[in-house]
């Protein structure tokens, strides 16, 4: 019966600390169920807590899912979560918004450090669709019900060499590419178009051009027993809309739909991924 008492004794403790783990929260549920090694027995009991221990981080576990917790987690932004710096350089301008850099980091890949953006983004002027009075339009070509699908995207023209360090203190190692890579604007639909009703709408040159040349290539900085490399390219938007010509009453010819596609940076994205030496 004297072993009967203890193990009542013994789930008493148990629940007590599982019914405390719940209650505040549902962070570090591994280490507060593992603090039951701390309950002391004469059962020699130690394979038995183990056990013991196993089955109650099972429960916690399946409450903390199927129970909502008292205090929800303040919700952040993919820049902050992902923390991947942006960087200017060559005098680049710095004349995005941190709703712009969140775009930029959130999109990038798993291995991504950081990115640097090496030119000005090309502002075009907006376009004017209709005067102060509100029905007159200026007659021209105009993008209607332009659209973005996708702006701010890294997109990759060369990667460059890779190089694991394997040395136990952080190198600076040149990521170098051997062919030249371009990217210009592309507009996809039936007919001829103006980059200009385009470029008014979506408010920089995205018909534009960028250019990496080998000579530059740039470094990184790599940690011990890290693989670390360079991808060169371009943040690249996507919009789509209607290509009409538009006249002073503000009636419009026929629509013909368009998809665009530009680069607005050249950017570098430094990578590092763990190398295992």
């Amino acid at each position: 019966m004297e072993i009967s008492g203890r193990f009542a004794d013994l789930i008493r403790d148990a629940c007590i600390l599982l019914n405390r783990t719940y209650i505040f929260s549902n962070r570090g549920l591994e280490k507060n169920v593992l603090d039951l090694s701390r309950i002391q027995t004469k059962m020699g009991g130690v394979i038995f807590l183990k056990k013991l221990s196993k089955v109650l981080l099972s429960t916690v576990l399946t409450l903390a899912v199927s129970v909502p917790t008292l205090v929800s987690a303040e919700k952040v932004s993919p820049q902050n979560e992902r923390n991947i710096p942006v960087y200017f350089a060559n005098n680049a301008e710095n004349n995005l918004s941190p709703e712009d850099i969140s775009k930029i980091t959130s999109q990038l890949g798993p291995t991504a450090k950081s990115v640097t953006i090496v030119d000005s983004m090309p502002v075009a002027n907006k376009s004017k669709d209709i005067s102060p009075m509100g029905n007159v339009c200026e007659p021209g070509d105009q993008f209607l019900d332009a659209t973005p699908n996708g702006t701010f995207i890294f997109k990759k023209g060369r990667e460059g060499t890779r190089y694991v360090n394997k040395t136990g203190s952080s190198l600076t190692y040149t990521s170098t590419f051997t062919e030249q890579y371009g990217l210009s604007g592309e507009i996809n639909g039936e007919g001829k178009f103006d980059w200009g009703p385009i470029e008014a709408k979506v408010g920089f040159k995205i018909g534009g051009s960028i250019t990496w040349v080998e000579s530059e290539a740039s470094t990184i900085t790599i940690r011990p027993h890290y693989q670390g490399w360079n991808d060169y390219g371009s943040l690249v938007d996507y919009w789509s809309g209607y290509y009409a010509y538009v006249y002073n009453d503000c009636s419009t010819g026929s629509k013909r739909f368009i998809s665009v596609m530009g680069p607005r940076q050249k950017a570098v994205v430094a990578n590092e991924v763990w190398a295992n030496y």
